[in-house]
């Protein structure tokens, strides 16, 4: 068996074209994604965080406030280390480096590919770039190629955790410590991913268990564990909560199948994306069989965990940018197809051809269409969406995008110690306010604009730790299901009453909680109430008192009853539930 497997590896002379094969379509990728260069509003998130941080505040989005904005731990990691290095714009430091891992990952997937499939290639089969052409192909790709989100962080991480995956075939026992780093940091690179990243660590420490005994199983454990738990108490103390802030204010367990759906069709129908994948995955299918059996179910593994990731992500109804969460696990649905062993008979030929075709109609031809509202989801195409709005070819800084400290835009909303919107409020902030304040639902590239001690109260709660913990009875808008009540904020940007016409938001959100006419002036005493009671006090203590040994002590001990705490909107309710 063993001697069947060595058979399949590549000699050198064997590597050259299928590494050539990897290239055209990694180069491919680079070059398209620099020609459709841009940043995504999100981006400006971890670009803010990012400053915050290396101006000596910690990784947070409000300076003395502890919450966790960001989704993507790896990725504000990185462009915190690239804005120190490289002389560039931060949102070209994002481009400089995601270019170069989206290569990484197209060229690890394919020696991962060669390495796995190869002991049921037969003799003289070529190696054609499959899996990674269709990679290549796709817009989206090339959209999130840059964009300032974390998509080339994970098409690397795909590749290497193939690559990792087909190391561990042979022998368990010896697979390199970085494979099991790489399987343990899923979720540092995504939190979704780790569905994928589990599947592929079990599979290592289930072979050397059996292999050679529970002592090793357990120290891969430990190798592929101690980056994301050691990060895991750092949350715990610093932001007290078992997950980050975002993750409570979107709270994923609220199901949003039909959203979800729609969501997954909006990748797949404009493309014909089934029209190249299917086919691929058959063939896959075919090849495994020829393999030895640990060698077969670790083909088969990346695809089935991925085809679970995707089921999560329909379940939590997918996300609001056309394709943006679903690019994760089709890296690694593909990554196992990256190249195919073709022999030079007909059908395969043929096959070949056809993939080819749907290669240049989709590259040259088929783009999503208009942005859609289906259910309780809007879906659109974030990059047209921005450039045919301000009509710029290549919208990547914030002054490109109109914004940027300082400029005009970001001024109109520091134009008082409070501003809701645009408007300031007249009266005194409550003693617990830090000002400069502004309230607002975007809080990307109008966050990025404000200078650092501006405090940003976030509309929709993934930087605000109070609006995330509302709970929420009635599915909402996806992204957006958690707008602050018109009574909440008005108790938290002034101590006297102030018009709630000032306060309304025009964003697409369902309300959690409205207030009627009458009662508004009591439903904002009532918040105030809740605001000064132990429970809310206790959360502001945990994310804005200083970090002393006690305190994180304290944090770690409560992270668990914070992040179940949930709040009624409904601030009589509140009063009542929690004071």
């Amino acid at each position: 068996m063993a001697g069947a497997e060595r058979a399949g590896r590549a000699t050198l002379p064997d590597r050259v074209p299928v590494l050539l094969a990897g290239a055209v379509p990694a180069l491919v990728l680079v070059f398209a994604g620099w020609q459709r260069r841009w940043t995504t509003d999100d981006a400006f998130i971890n670009y803010r965080i990012v400053d915050q941080l290396l101006a000596g505040h910690g990784p947070v989005y409000n300076a003395g406030e502890r919450v966790e904005a960001a989704t993507s731990t790896l990725w504000v990691a990185l462009l915190a280390l690239g804005d120190i290095v490289l002389p560039l714009p931060l949102e070209y430091v994002a481009i400089a480096l995601s270019l170069p891992l989206v290569a990484i990952g197209v060229m690890a997937m394919t020696v991962a590919s060669r390495r796995l499939l190869g002991p049921a290639a037969a003799p003289g089969s070529v190696w054609l770039p499959a899996g990674a052409l269709v990679l290549a192909a796709l817009p989206p790709v090339w959209d999130f190629a840059t964009s300032g989100l974390e998509t080339g962080l994970a098409l690397a991480w795909a590749g290497l955790l193939a690559l990792g995956l087909s190391r561990a075939v042979d022998d368990p026992e010896s697979t390199p410590a970085w494979a099991l780093v790489v399987a343990g940091a899923a979720p540092l690179v995504r939190p979704d991913a780790a569905i994928t990243g589990a599947a592929v660590l079990a599979f290592v420490v289930a072979g050397t268990g059996r292999a050679g005994g529970w002592r090793p199983a357990c120290r891969q454990v430990l190798v592929a564990g101690a980056l994301p738990v050691t990060y895991q108490l750092f949350r715990m103390i610093y932001f007290a909560s078992l997950v980050p802030n975002t993750a409570l204010a979107k709270q994923a367990g609220v199901p949003h199948w039909r959203e979800g759906w729609a969501y997954l069709v909006d990748l797949v129908a404009p493309y014909a994306l089934w029209l190249p994948v299917v086919p691929l995955l058959l063939a896959l299918a075919l090849v495994a069989r020829r393999l030895p059996a640990r060698a077969g179910v670790a083909v088969a593994l990346l695809p089935v965990a991925s085809v679970l990731h995707v089921a999560y992500l329909v379940r939590a109804g997918g996300d609001y940018a056309h394709a943006r969460l679903l690019l994760p696990p089709l890296f690694t649905l593909l990554a196992p197809v990256a190249v195919l062993p073709v022999r030079r008979r007909f059908v395969p030929v043929v096959a070949a051809v056809a993939l080819a075709g749907w290669t240049v109609v989709c590259a040259g031809f088929l783009r999503v269409g208009e942005a859609r509202i289906v259910e309780r989801s809007l879906i659109a195409d974030g990059r047209g969406s921005i450039v045919r709005s301000i009509d710029v070819a290549h919208p990547v800084t914030a002054e490109d995008q109109g914004w940027g400290r300082g400029g005009p835009r970001a001024d109109g909303l520091q134009a008082g110690a409070v501003v809701v919107g645009r408007t300031p409020i007249a009266g005194p902030a409550p003693p617990e306010l830090d000002t400069p304040a502004t309230a607002q639902s975007g809080i990307g590239v109008t966050g990025y604009s404000l200078d650092l001690d501006t405090y940003l109260i976030d509309r929709l709660g993934l930087a605000d730790p109070l609006t995330s913990r509302f709970r929420l009875d009635e599915p909402g808008f996806i992204g957006h299901e958690k707008p602050i009540p018109l009574a909440w904020l008005s108790a938290r940007v002034s101590t006297e009453p102030v018009d709630p016409s000032i306060l309304r938001d025009d964003g697409l959100t369902t309300p959690l909680y409205e207030s009627d006419p009458d009662s508004f002036e009591a439903d904002v005493d009532a918040a105030r109430t809740v605001l000064a009671c132990d429970r809310l006090r206790s959360l502001r203590a945990a994310t804005t008192a200083r970090l002393t040994p006690g305190r994180a002590v304290s944090n770690l001990w409560r992270s668990v009853t914070l992040t179940r705490l949930r709040v009624p909107p409904a601030p009589a309710e509140a009063r009542d539930d929690l004071c």
